[in-house]
């Protein structure tokens, strides 16, 4: 049961928003991102100010890939989760330009070179020529945990006989910049058969599970190298509440016949580590609740608040509920709340309590008694 709900989670509009950047300058107010969900668009959002973004994603369901581009360059790509709020900074890199391939003159002027070979017992020889080569060393196959981090350790060599300067290294393809850390950039000079190092950091997010295919370039004004690799991002244990605490169970309103009420959850991530389960709202019976379970993934030491709405059935007659919180993951956490169903109708109320037909719970009260026409309201919480 619980391998179901972990992986067929409704379709819920999932909401992403944050900056948008290209080459490290925000994006124009009035420019249009595309939305791609499992390859098929979901929507053109217009931006409304410069650099930052909101937009909701309705198609899909959990696990599927979601890409958001402009002017068909890749700017991101998230998960389907379904019923999250998501801070996502879009952004995006212009490569710069390629040089012909491994060799170029060493001196100045114009034109294309076309190497010739030399038989060096020629009397027109009148010095040597000057080749530029580069070797990269990296695995073709890089693992790294969803959510997790990677360092890989590369190794750049000259292998020709010309000093290299400048020589920029970068990613293309599949892998968003965003994950991406490379360190150093740019290398400034690289002399004959002299190698280095380059530490590469991969940062992927939860929701991230499959294989990304791009390209490791490294490239100056005189050469230009490319290999391919695989980034490729495994599952991981997606259901490892154990130190995700329930904090409380805080209903919005009384719970009366024909109306509706919502019951704000609040929940706190005690560990050192991002940790995800199930968020189920219990013993409702039949009654209809949005949304029915909530998959939560938090932080360290982070505090948030889930929003459950029950809509109390007309013909719903005055009786105690016992309801209960429980987050599923390794261990369950579990909270309970007993409320009383009252009467549609309040024909008094003390003064500052309650007007009309609803009574507003304060978030911190523990004990709540509405004296109201013989009818009353209670909220008791047990730890």
């Amino acid at each position: 049961m619980m391998g179901s709900f972990a992986y067929a989670v409704p379709a819920i509009p999932d909401t992403f928003f944050g900056t948008v950047k290209m080459d490290g300058k925000n994006i124009s107010a009035g420019s249009i991102i595309t939305v791609k969900v499992a390859g098929e668009i979901d929507s053109e959002y217009i931006m409304s100010q410069e650099g930052e973004y909101e937009l909701t994603v309705k198609k899909g369901v959990f696990g599927d890939e979601i890409k958001f581009y402009i002017n068909n360059n890749l700017f991101g790509t998230r998960t389907r989760v379904g019923g999250m709020a998501i801070n996502y900074n879009l952004s995006y890199t212009t490569p710069p330009k390629d040089p012909p391939e491994e060799t170029k003159p060493s001196s100045g002027g114009g034109g294309s070179f076309t190497p010739k070979i030399v038989n060096e017992t020629e009397e027109n020889i009148t010095g040597p020529i000057t080749i530029y080569g580069l070797s990269i060393t990296a695995p073709d196959n890089i693992l790294v945990t969803q959510g997790g981090i990677e360092v890989t350790k590369i190794t750049i060599k000259n292998t020709g006989n010309g000093t290299i300067e400048n020589l920029m290294i970068f990613l293309e393809g599949e892998v968003p910049s965003s994950w991406v850390l490379i360190d150093p950039e740019t290398i400034t000079k690289l002399e004959p058969n002299e190698e280095k190092q380059i530490k590469i950091t991969f940062s992927t997010p939860e929701f991230s599970a499959r294989t990304y295919d791009f390209k490791l370039k490294a490239t100056s004004e005189n050469v230009n190298k490319a290999i391919n690799s695989v980034l490729e991002v495994t599952k991981a244990n997606l259901m490892n509440a154990n130190n995700i605490k329930i904090l409380s169970i805080v209903p919005e309103t009384a719970l009366i016949p024909g109306k509706t009420t919502r019951f704000f959850v609040a929940l706190e991530n005690t560990g050192d580590k991002t940790e995800y389960g199930l968020l189920q709202l219990n013993n409702f019976g039949n009654w209809n609740m949005t949304p029915e379970y909530k998959y939560i993934g938090l932080d360290p030491n982070i505090q948030a608040t889930i929003i459950f709405e029950v809509a109390v059935p007309k013909g719903a007659i005055p009786e105690t509920k016992e309801i209960t919180a429980t987050l599923i993951g390794q261990s369950m956490a579990k909270k309970e709340l007993t409320v009383e169903v009252i009467a549609e109708k309040i024909t008094a109320t003390p003064t500052g309590l309650a007007t009309g037909n609803t009574a507003s719970v304060a978030a911190g009260i523990v004990l709540i008694t509405l004296l109201a026409g013989g009818y009353f309201f209670k909220r008791t919480m047990k730890n």
